[in-house]
């Protein structure tokens, strides 16, 4: 622009020189020399902020928590406006698991995650997942349940649900397979897999000291993927450490076990993507094993069959506390490693 302003006031000189009127072109000089060093010489008042790299890491999952697990003053939401200002990315659930809940034949989707296994962990997780759930529906084990089934008053009812489980099994080769599902999981989790680190910490005991510490850490780390299923098996965490550790919630209460602390997470998991309604495959065993085939879904069941009023509440209460601290960040004193040193009797 400078350079423009320059440029035109120069042809203007030149032409009143060829009109003789050299005086007034070197006057026309000395302005256009004095009007660029005076806009050249002014310096901004307003200093800009540099540009954040898009591609610079972030703080760690541990960092972040650590900064935040004693923040407060957070304005109380209901459970209904935390799930609702949940962010996008809690709503993202795997296509595998798409793959999965909604299969009619458990057969056909095995050898699809077989074939994925060796490229992806969280194929084989699934894979293991599948095993697990029709060891039930084959063999002795089914025997002896179809034979129980005909000395109960509903029988037929549980027999119903029953026959949709064996034909979702029927093609999964359970007795075949030279591998638990176990140790699948165990293979999957080594390789990355979070949906099978998260499950396979049902199997260990609760550390001492430092053990405990990373143990805790980790599962932090776990939970905030807001994977659903990474949240739904973390209730093996949490009843792995029941009647032995407590939980004080300020907003729920004192004495929290580690049961209550699990149903907790499997309701919150519903919230973010897990499949917890009427025809869920959790909901057929229900049927099929403890005949809870009138409790529609997971939250019913839980209300209605396996959980006090008072307990149920209380699990509610942390349910809620889960999905506020997923929005917000903010988590009570305590909440992953329960309260340090209460032991229950």
């Amino acid at each position: 622009m400078l350079r423009m302003l320059f440029l035109n006031l120069t042809i203007i000189g030149l032409k009143m020189i060829l009109l003789k009127y050299w005086k007034y072109f070197v006057v026309t000089l000395i302005l256009a020399g004095l009007v660029i060093w005076f806009v050249t010489s002014i310096k901004p008042t307003v200093e800009i902020a540099p540009i954040t790299s898009l591609s610079a890491p972030s703080a760690s999952v541990a960092n972040i928590v650590s900064n935040n697990e004693n923040a407060s003053g957070v304005a109380k939401q209901t459970l209904s406006d935390a799930v609702k200002s949940a962010p996008t990315k809690t709503r993202f659930v795997s296509p595998l698991y798409d793959k999965f809940k909604n299969a009619s034949d458990f057969g056909a989707v095995y050898f699809e995650f077989a074939e994925l296994a060796a490229s992806n962990p969280e194929a084989q997780y699934f894979q293991a997942t599948i095993l697990r759930a029709c060891t039930a529906f084959v063999g002795p084990i089914l025997q002896r349940l179809e034979t129980s089934l005909d000395k109960t008053l509903d029988g037929a009812t549980r027999k119903a649900a029953l026959s949709v489980l064996k034909k979702k099994c029927s093609n999964v080769p359970v007795q075949a397979v030279k591998v638990s599902s176990t140790a699948l999981m165990r293979d999957a989790a080594t390789r990355g897999d979070i949906k099978s680190q998260a499950y396979l910490y049902r199997f260990e005991g609760i550390g001492i000291g430092e053990a405990s510490a990373a143990a805790t850490s980790a599962v932090r780390a776990l939970a905030l993927s807001q994977d659903p299923i990474v949240i739904e098996n973390l209730e093996g965490y949490f009843n792995a450490r029941n009647k032995l550790l407590e939980w004080n919630i300020p907003s729920v209460g004192e004495h929290i076990t580690g049961a209550e602390m699990a149903f907790a997470f499997n309701l919150a998991a519903c919230d973010l993507g897990y499949e917890c309604g009427a025809l869920s495959l959790e909901a057929q065993i229900a049927c099929a094993y403890r005949g809870y085939c009138d409790a529609g879904g997971r939250e019913a069941l839980f209300r209605n069959n396996l959980l006090t009023p008072n307990s149920f509440s209380r699990v509610q209460g942390i349910r809620e506390v889960i999905l506020r601290g997923f929005t917000t960040g903010n988590w009570p004193d305590g909440f992953w490693s329960g309260s340090s040193g209460v032991k229950r009797k």
